[in-house]
């Protein structure tokens, strides 16, 4: 894992190489191992490493044998070993070890397109000098970021936007509709980012930029194709996949540990880990000490007996948690609404003391029904209006909060009565996922309250899901999540949090033969009886502790609500006014109406509160806004 940068000016600049060397210096964090860079006038490669594969010999760029072609990459490249005996194979000939090699010589033979041959997580560049041709490309779910502007130095590209920013190639613009968005998601969704000279590259997706201009195509399209003829079919397929990308994610030169909270998807990765490693594994798992209902140590440590792992639970103190807030928010290049991200953060750091690489089991709940809101897909969706409207009476009686089990079950009944009588899958899940309504962001920002709603890009993609699947509604709003926010908020989180403290974290159940296999099966195969990942639990069920198998989703969001009306309260109104300065657009007096209902437990309003917070934090640091 690590930082990339370039810059192409195609005779627009001739100060490339001294650029790129400062964007690079801005990724230290992603590669302390080592730095690289090649330069050959107007086209210029950096490279910061954090060394995985092939410690000592790999350092990039790297270089085809005539040295036509350079390659930098953010990544891993798992089947690189198939790979390399093929291209040896054909003649060519290898300078080091390294998985990331393959890219420069399977480029030789196939051009751009030899990218849909790599299996991976990958964020990569290559650069023909014979083509004067630039090829950028992101792995299949969006894994490892890639950012891209172009202006009058040429065309610019990194790992993250403060890249961008150190190699002065952006004039931080912030587009008024992503902040829209941002207000109505919790991140920029889709293309777009906080910048409007600023690009994300999208899930699998190929960039060419040459002196004729800019393309961009997709080289991954999920095709879902037909469903297994039976659950025990889908069973044994499931099995055999997930196994095999577990042994691939094992792949390394350093020792490889797995993160483990004690829920399904965790345990299935450690479990399978365990039996795959020819090592002992090493695990990870978070107590809380001081919070018995977020504590899930008893689950993990049934699995650590199982499966004999050398374990190390790192336990998170209130106070830790607070502490991490400033450097996890300090760190954003654009605001971010995923409480989430501050634990992730801690725990990285106290990771990163013992290994550089983790396996998660990220993405399983996207692929397999996992969150609360996929089961208001397979239930509200199909209920009466009569009974929504009920039920949405009964909820506005109680509190709502997350401070105890009835403010929890309020709150859920709330979100659940409230998109369940929206016709549309789109816009319905767009209800379920939103962080600020649409009324709530016309009262915040109400001169940027023209554009187009978020709901409607969600939309956009249950359509489009409709249109290569039989209608499957299950399966349509898992899609929309993998293609929003699951890039967007989930994956970006995990980046976010682990390379600020250079860990390398590994997805196995986002292997893309796995994805594509999950959206063959049936959304009633995911979801039933008021449980979601029934197939996953299925599945395992012969491997995991019977405990664990039955456990229902448990989150990991601090309780960043109580907090806004304790511990963080005079920071939040401070935050606000030095925000404030740089958001002008944002009105005061509907800031104190959420904060108010939230104080006096009238609504939980944790989600905007966060929101609003993150974005007056990121405004005062870099200094800008609209």
């Amino acid at each position: 894992m690590c930082g990339i940068a370039g810059l192409i000016s195609f005779g627009r600049a001739r100060d490339a190489a001294a650029v790129v060397r400062d964007m690079t210096a801005a990724l230290t964090h992603r590669g302390p191992d080592g730095e690289g860079w090649w330069s050959d006038g107007e086209a210029a490669l950096g490279h910061r490493r954090l060394a995985i594969i092939d410690v000592v010999g790999g350092a990039q760029p790297l270089v085809n044998e005539t040295g036509s072609v350079r390659v930098v990459c953010n990544g891993e490249i798992y089947n690189y070993r198939e790979l390399r005996s093929e291209l040896q194979a054909r003649g060519h000939h290898f300078r080091t070890a390294s998985d990331c090699e393959t890219i420069a010589h399977l480029y030789e033979d196939d051009g751009p397109d030899a990218v849909a041959k790599l299996h991976g997580m990958f964020a990569l560049a290559i650069w023909d000098r014979a083509a004067e041709r630039l090829v950028l490309a992101r792995d299949r779910l969006g894994i490892k970021p890639l950012f891209y502007t172009s202006g009058a130095r040429g065309f610019g590209f990194a790992s993250e936007i403060k890249a961008l920013v150190a190699g002065r190639l952006t004039q931080r613009q912030v587009d008024p509709g992503a902040l829209l968005h941002y207000l109505s998601c919790g991140y920029v969704p889709g293309a777009a980012t906080i910048y409007r000279d600023v690009q994300r590259l999208a899930p699998g997706e190929l960039l060419v930029a040459d002196r004729d201009g800019v393309r961009r195509r997709p080289y991954w399209v999920w095709q879902p194709g037909l469903a297994p003829r039976s659950r025990a079919a889908a069973e044994e397929e499931l099995r055999s996949l997930l196994m095999a990308a577990v042994r691939e994610h094992l792949v390394a030169d350093v020792p490889v540990g797995a993160f483990l909270s004690g829920g399904i998807d965790s345990s299935v990765v450690s479990i399978l880990a365990a039996a795959a490693s020819p090592t002992p594994l090493r695990t990870f798992s978070v107590t809380f000490p001081e919070d018995r209902v977020f504590d899930e140590a008893r689950f993990s440590r049934q699995v650590v007996r199982q499966i004999g792992s050398g374990h190390t639970e790192i336990p998170l103190t209130r106070a830790q948690v607070l502490s991490a807030v400033e450097p996890a928010l300090d760190h954003l290049d654009e605001p971010f609404a995923d409480p989430s991200l501050v634990p992730c953060f801690e725990i990285a750091r106290e990771a990163r003391r013992h290994v550089k690489v983790v396996l998660s089991g990220d993405g399983a709940d996207e692929l397999f029904g996992g969150y609360t809101k996929y089961l208001g897909e397979a239930y509200a969706a199909r209920a009466p209006r009569s009974l929504m409207w009920l039920l949405a009476r009964v909820s506005a009686l109680g509190p709502c909060g997350r401070g105890n089990r009835l403010e929890e079950a309020v709150r859920l009944l709330r979100r659940l009565t409230d998109g369940g009588g929206i016709p549309d899958t789109g816009r319905r899940y767009a209800r379920w996922a939103q962080v600020c309504g649409e009324a709530e962001v016309r009262a915040l920002v109400p001169d940027l309250s023209a554009g187009h709603p978020a709901s409607d890009l969600f939309a956009a993609e249950a359509l489009r899901f409709g249109a290569l699947d039989h209608g499957d509604p299950i399966n349509r709003m898992l899609y929309t999540d993998c293609r929003l926010g699951l890039p967007g908020d989930m994956l970006a989180k995990v980046d976010i949090s682990s390379m600020a403290n250079a860990l390398e974290v590994r997805v196995p159940f986002l292997d893309h033969r796995v994805v594509e296999f999950a959206f063959r099966v049936p959304g009633r195969w995911k979801i039933g009886g008021m449980r979601g990942k029934r197939i996953l639990r299925r599945t395992f069920r012969d491997l995991l502790p019977p405990e664990v198998r039955r456990r229902g989703k448990r989150g990991f969001e601090p309780p960043v609500g109580e907090w806004f009306r304790t511990e963080l309260r005079d920071l939040f109104w401070d935050v606000m006014k030095t925000g404030s300065r740089y958001l002008p657009c944002v009105r005061r007096d509907a800031v104190e109406t959420l904060y108010r209902q939230h104080a006096t437990r009238r609504a939980d309003r944790s989600k905007e509160l966060w929101a609003l917070f993150g974005l007056h934090w990121w405004a005062s640091r870099q200094r800008t806004g609209v």
